[in-house]
């Protein structure tokens, strides 16, 4: 502990430095020197590393007391109690020092961006970030890198200053990669807090899980793993440090760059193959609901759940990148909760206002660990029916009306200036707060708006998909949700 104590000191006595001036650290924990009244000295920081050499001594002077003792108590050992009790002494003041190190130290972002571009220190993120999204070989990345570094430097900016051109320009000799490659044999670095993270979401759910969960294992040997046009704009490290502050500000936020447009037109192909499965215009298929439609009819609305008949909607809905994107914008590791494949027809009504955490509050979770995804394969806007929001409306859970307070809550107490119904392109992923109001308008579009909506849940807790589904049937066999078309049909029962 005192060796790890004196590691963090020494960095934020480094870190706050003159010539570095990443970190400022509080008047109360630095004094100013008797020779020159300008510089700060960062004594508390100095005193937490110069203290790890009274512990380790003291552990040296134990070490030497029981070295030529045999396996017995001897007079000897009454030396250990004042090392001991100095230790536990020093360690105390060294945590309480720490501690207050740790909270009151404030950050220079500005001088953290800037140190970051100095002598391209972020090329190698930058290749490990190519090896992850774009699934190309470290070593080809490394070159690519390579590449780019060397024209910025000729043209004196930092790899973030590089414009889209430029870095399709550095790439024009480089081969082009055909065919597909394996991700097993994909060269991958990543820090401690990546690992962690892959290693959750590549363990849920786990190897024995029911029928039904979707499985980060088996999508993965479906995925499509050929070579992507590194032209392709990607999510970068500052835009989602964007989305997480938008998230939490305004309940919701947007992230693009997760999906080729090839990936999006394979997942139409997809969708257009489950709509045509064998079954699904069977009213009593717990898995399909259909709505009123613009005719008095009713037209198909939904399949819920989807990911266990479709290996390529399990693989855009448990995608390592999202995981890792939600990660960041949640503040963890996320697991699937649900996920639900909706087609709404040209002049299909939408959904009323509500708040999703509503209807998990039996999940005990607190509603800032729950979020919901909403992956668009065609463009969506409002004429279509596209989702919209009470923008920064999500800090609790809002009442009813007064005939229903448990219900979902009247809009008319909102102010209607803060709605916001986002423009989306095809690809781009919507993710907002399980308490951000929300609802959806009519299509008065001429073509389907057809969305992927998987939610999900920060927690280590296994089998989270399994337990929300065995439970949502059973709700809908004794709520009768779902069967609407059914009765409408069988008047007479």
């Amino acid at each position: 502990m005192a060796l790890d104590l004196s590691r963090f000191g020494a960095e934020l006595v480094f870190w706050s430095s003159q010539p570095v001036g990443l970190i400022a650290l509080p008047d109360e924990l630095v004094s100013s020197s008797s020779a020159m009244p300008h510089k700060r000295n960062p004594d508390a920081a100095e005193l937490v590393r110069g203290k790890s050499g009274r512990v380790l001594g003291n552990l040296h002077a134990l070490q030497t007391v029981v070295k030529g003792l045999p396996l017995s108590y001897f007079r000897d050992l009454q030396e250990d109690k004042e090392p001991l009790f100095d230790t536990a002494d020093t360690l105390a003041l060294s945590l309480d020092a720490a501690v207050s190190l740790a909270t009151l130290m404030r950050p220079d972002a500005d001088a953290m961006r800037t140190a970051a571009d100095v002598a391209f220190g972020t090329s190698g993120d930058l290749a490990d970030l190519l090896t992850r999204e774009r699934r190309i070989p470290f070593r080809e990345a490394h070159h690519l890198v390579t590449e780019l570094v060397r024209l910025a430097g000729k043209q004196g900016r930092s790899l973030g200053e590089l414009s889209l051109e430029d870095r399709r320009g550095s790439t024009n000799g480089w081969p082009s990669r055909s065919g597909r490659t394996s991700p097993s044999r994909t060269r991958w670095r990543r820090g401690t807090a990546g690992e962690a993270r892959h290693r959750r979401a590549s363990a849920r759910p786990p190897r024995n899980c029911a029928s039904g969960s979707p499985n980060p294992r088996r999508a993965s040997r479906t995925r499509n793993t050929s070579t992507r046009n590194w032209g392709h704009e990607v999510t970068t490290p500052a835009e989602l440090t964007e989305n997480r502050a938008q998230y939490w500000k305004d309940g919701y936020t947007v992230l693009r760059g997760l999906y080729t447009d090839e990936e999006v037109e394979g997942f139409r192909k997809e969708c257009d193959r489950l709509w045509n499965l064998d079954g699904l215009d069977d009213d009593l298929n717990l898995r399909t609901e259909f709505r009123r439609g613009p005719d008095g009819g009713y037209a198909f609305d939904r399949l819920d759940p989807v990911l266990d008949i479709s290996p390529a909607l399990n693989e855009a809905a448990t995608r390592p990148a999202l995981l890792d994107a939600l990660a960041t914008v949640l503040g963890g590791s996320a697991a699937i909760l649900k996920c639900k494949l909706i087609r709404k027809e040209p002049g299909v009504n939408g959904y009323a206002a509500h708040q999703d955490f509503l209807y998990w509050k039996w999940l005990e979770t607190h509603p800032d660990l729950l979020c919901t995804v909403v992956l668009n394969l065609y463009p969506s806007d409002e004429e279509s029916g596209g989702i919209g929001f009470y923008r920064g409306n999500h800090q609790k859970l809002l009442p009813g009306p007064p005939e229903n307070p448990e219900g979902d809550f009247d809009p008319t107490r909102l102010d209607p200036s803060t709605i916001e119904v986002p423009a989306l392109g095809a690809g781009d992923v919507l993710v907002f707060h399980s308490l951000a109001p929300h609802f959806s308008g009519p299509n008065h579009s001429d073509r389907p708006r057809t969305v992927l909506l998987p939610s999900y849940c920060v927690t280590d807790e296994t089998g989270l998909y399994q337990r929300y589904y065995k439970r949502e049937i059973v709700r809908r066999c004794k709520e009768m949700v779902g069967f609407e078309r059914y009765f409408a049909r069988n008047d007479s029962l």
